[in-house]
């Protein structure tokens, strides 16, 4: 028997939700919503520009659309050579220099899954030295001036820089060249601390499993139904152990609102008074699930196929302003230095004091003896 529905606080505002469009580009705006905190990580970790990973892969893979990004191959940034030992040969087009293109056939390096594809690109970018220093964070003060550092090192086009500038403006992908304002916390299946490299896994370890067939009942890479799906990502990633259907998952963590979303949160879906589906929010309006016998993973805009409420499962914490943070912190050092200041004249006023006291009492005895001396 199905469960009915849970009983949701924010009816009213999710069904006033509108999803944020940079574009009318929705394929576009998908792929960068199912790469985009593996980016921001990635970036974090290797100090370099999100926005111009993001920017690069989008130019390269043709938003995710082009036969060498694509599975067997993923390869989002047209990266020559092998990997691991794996390549694949393709025709691709060069620019002599001059904006004149020509047609070549190379090897390029065939991964596993995009997240190697991403990693290896910020690998590839921190190892060579010669070539893209001058992209790194640390050497370049904005996102234009690593854009220019990859022009006619990464890419022949002359207009590469532009390109890439382009992009970033158009979706605002400077929003992920900053740490997101909050923190996982927990522990894993180990008992070590959950980090927010563990977050953008979450991510990396769903978009893997695209195209893998929805099976009823299904709990497994070979086949998924929805809440199958969901509860075995946040195994694989987590250690978090999700209760099998999704009647029963709905009952899990602390229900947000659709304006709140965050990358993980579960979405479900009511029908007919019951929970009929779950799949996790990736971003920008965009979700991953196993939607229906016959089809299989997927993502979907909140607008195709809209969700009724949303519960998070990960546990957070506000990361602190760091200015404020430094602000708080010399504000209890000049409070601890004014209750210093504030006790050592409270301690030379008493000392004052009792000298005082010692002098008049020193004052009074020699009067006492003299008055004695006289009756004598």
């Amino acid at each position: 028997m199905k469960q009915s529905t849970y009983d949701s606080s924010y009816t009213s505002s999710n069904q006033n939700y509108t999803r944020i469009k940079y574009t009318t580009n929705l394929s576009t705006e998908m792929f960068i919503a199912s790469i985009g905190e593996q980016a921001r990580q990635i970036g974090q970790d290797k100090s370099l520009y999100a926005s111009v990973m993001i920017a690069q892969a989008v130019i390269e893979s043709d938003s995710g659309n082009s036969g060498l990004a694509k599975a067997p191959y993923n390869n989002l940034f047209g990266i020559k050579g092998a990997y691991q030992g794996n390549s694949v040969t393709m025709s691709t087009q060069e620019d002599n220099g001059k904006g004149n293109l020509y047609t070549i056939d190379s090897a390029f390096r065939a991964y596993e899954t995009q997240e190697e594809s991403l990693k290896d690109y910020a690998d590839l970018l921190r190892s060579d030295m010669g070539h893209y220093y001058n992209a790194w964070k640390e050497n370049a003060a904005t996102y234009q001036d690593a854009a220019k550092a990859l022009q006619g090192t990464y890419a022949t086009s002359t207009i590469y820089a532009d390109t890439i500038c382009a992009v970033i403006e158009a979706y605002d992908l400077t929003r992920y060249d900053e740490p997101l304002d909050f923190e996982i916390t927990g522990k894993d299946a180990d008992g070590k601390d959950l980090t927010m490299d563990d977050y953008a896994q979450l991510q990396a370890n769903a978009v893997s499993y695209l195209g893998t067939p929805y099976v009823w009942g299904g709990t497994t890479p070979d086949g998924f139904d929805c809440s199958g799906f969901v509860q075995y990502l946040y195994k694989q990633t987590f250690g978090i152990d999700l209760p099998r259907t999704t009647y029963t998952q709905q009952n899990e963590g602390v229900e947000v609102s659709f304006k709140d979303l965050q990358m993980g949160d579960l979405l479900f879906f009511v029908s007919g008074g019951s929970t009929e589906h779950v799949a996790m929010y990736l971003g920008d309006g965009f979700y991953i699930h196993a939607p229906e016998p016959g089809d299989s993973i997927k993502i979907t805009d909140m607008e195709s196929f809209t969700p009724t409420f949303a519960k998070r499962i990960i546990k957070t914490k506000a990361v602190e302003d760091e200015a404020a943070a430094e602000k708080a912190a010399d504000e209890k050092v000049a409070k601890a230095a004014h209750a210093k200041k504030d006790s050592k004249a409270a301690d030379e006023k008493t000392e004052k004091a009792a000298d005082e006291k010692a002098a008049d009492d020193a004052a009074a005895d020699e009067e006492a003896a003299k008055a004695e001396e006289a009756e004598a």
